[in-house]
């Protein structure tokens, strides 16, 4: 039986999407407008269209988890060189000056830190853009790295040489 065929015998397509927004709860995945009491397949507040599709639930995972490799690597790199001046703080190497005039690297943590934090927390709406823009951000979580990772290396080499 084809798909036509089969969305006539249940009543249609719209009838189906109208009975499960019927059960209540349910929101425009475009807009978040509530969708109680939907008679169409479009949403009433924004007019995107709607439709019941079975999917993974966390689809397009890959481009994210790649900028969030990017990004958790060069914040690793920071925590690896923070540690390595706190140790030397502790042995009598260094002292608490020498970690403040190397201060790109705690500008730069902040700012691995920061496009971390802010690669988290908008994890989903990274993941609902379109392949090319997803591809962009995980290459600019990349490059974010890479750049402030060598200016920080930069500001080491000047410091110690």
């Amino acid at each position: 039986m084809a798909i036509a065929e089969t969305q006539q015998a249940a009543g249609g397509a719209d009838a189906l999407l109208v009975e499960y927004v019927a059960r209540g709860g349910s929101r425009c995945p475009s807009c978040g407008y509530s969708l109680d009491g939907l008679r169409s397949d479009r949403c009433p507040e924004c007019g995107e269209a709607l439709r019941l599709v079975l999917r993974a639930v966390d689809p397009r995972m890959g481009c994210w988890v790649a900028g969030l490799i990017g990004l958790a690597g060069g914040m690793g790199f920071f925590i690896v060189f923070l540690g390595f001046f706190l140790f030397a703080v502790v042995v009598g190497d260094a002292d608490l000056s020498d970690m403040l005039e190397v201060w790109p690297m705690w500008l730069g943590l902040a700012v691995q830190g920061g496009a971390l934090g802010v690669w988290v927390a908008q994890g989903r709406r990274v993941r609902r853009r379109p392949r090319g823009v997803r591809l962009t951000l995980a290459i600019g979580a990349w490059v974010l790295s890479g750049v402030v990772t060598a200016s920080m290396i930069w500001a080491l080499i000047e410091h110690v040489f």
